[in-house]
């Protein structure tokens, strides 16, 4: 999520033409870039929701899973 004074559309066209052509195809076969606004938090929002993703990412969970037992 690109979000404030990046939230344009030729730098999010860009960003994902670098990602795309630097990553494997199965690393970016999910991969989204997506603007978001200029609103206050947004930026915020989106760390947040990175953080979730990967604290609750199956493989994550087992591993924790698997650590207790």
């Amino acid at each position: 999520m690109l979000a404030g004074d990046l939230a344009e559309p030729h730098f999010a066209a860009g960003v994902r033409e670098v990602l795309y052509r630097r990553a494997l195809p199965r690393a970016t076969q999910n991969l989204r870039v997506e603007i978001g606004g200029r609103g206050e938090g947004l930026a915020l929002a989106g760390a947040v929701a990175m953080v979730v993703d990967a604290v609750f990412a199956p493989a994550e969970v087992d591993r924790r899973l698997a650590a207790r037992a």
